[in-house]
């Protein structure tokens, strides 16, 4: 049985504690990689980045462990974390913040390729002890959502690698959870954004849903949303080489209580940045030893 929590408040603090309490999480002695969604340099207000308040409830948890907070995104990472609060939170916890993007490479060997048969990760993210995913409850426009499994794709380095495998995002996000184990996922939903991934378009919810096994969360997550989970490519793919799918426990609030349906429809200026992501991706050598 899989337990997921599910907590209403406005605070995301006080629901990120909330959480880990229902989830009784601690850890202590271990290497720790936190990685949130900083997509972009904009707050989480926008509704498309992790709440730094969220870190701050795990880093309490955190005992005698040597911590990283790292992210790969595509803008200049350190400004992201500037703009969001994680340059004074990683100083105030003894933490090392990480562009994951700067890393070295590890290349993972995929068990069950879907899409590529060796991923290349950041050695920060492939060599940890312990993985701690906080990532964001909002749409993606190929991907259909991006919640905890989503938010492993920072981890796939450098940018240029990025861009080539984004096209082929719902395969790719299967392939990655077989070569990222992530150990806590929680998903801040307080301001959730629709329509985009990077493109605000915030809406009020007031969640932080969180569980030990990125596919549950995930599936708890989609719903939330008013997304049915067996629409999600990538979550059919991974329940494809689950040993069974397990029931479901909500500790908190009942998803009905808290659903709101996202808006899905693209901008325009997504059709646009999809254009000339594929073009680029087109351009570049996909003959080589990442693909399937």
């Amino acid at each position: 049985m899989q337990i997921i929590t599910i907590v209403k408040n406005d605070d995301p603090y006080l629901a990120a504690k909330e959480v880990l309490n229902l989830l009784d999480f601690s850890l202590a002695d271990k290497t720790v990689l936190i990685k949130p969604n900083l997509t972009t340099a904009n707050t989480a207000s926008s509704g498309i980045t992790t709440d730094a308040k969220i870190a701050r409830a795990v880093l309490e948890r955190l005992k005698n462990c040597q911590v990283y907070i790292g992210e790969g995104c595509g803008v200049d990472v350190f400004e992201a974390f500037k703009k969001n609060g994680y340059i004074e939170l990683a100083k105030e916890f003894g933490a090392a913040l990480i562009n994951l993007n700067q890393d070295k490479i590890v290349k993972k060997i995929i068990p069950h390729p879907f899409y590529a048969k060796t991923l290349p990760i950041a050695e920060t993210a492939a060599k940890c002890d312990y993985f701690i995913n906080l990532s964001k409850l909002k749409i993606h426009s190929l991907a259909r959502a991006t919640l905890s499994l989503k938010n492993l794709f920072g981890a796939v380095i450098p940018l240029r690698n990025k861009l080539k495998l984004h096209p082929y995002i719902r395969k790719v996000i299967a392939d990655l959870y077989q070569a990222i184990p992530s150990h806590l996922n929680i998903i801040d939903g307080i301001i959730g954004n629709q329509r985009d991934e990077v493109v605000s378009c915030p809406i009020k919810m007031g969640v932080v849903i969180g569980g030990y096994h990125p596919f549950y969360v995930d599936y708890v997550g989609a719903q939330i949303m008013g997304i049915n989970p067996e629409k999600i490519e990538y979550l059919n793919y991974i329940k494809e080489i689950l040993p069974s799918f397990e029931e479901i426990k909500i500790l908190g609030e009942e998803i009905s209580k808290v659903k709101k349906n996202f808006l899905r429809h693209r901008p325009l200026i997504t059709h646009l940045r999809y254009c000339c992501q594929d073009i680029y991706a087109k351009c570049l050598n996909f003959k080589d030893e990442f693909i399937k």
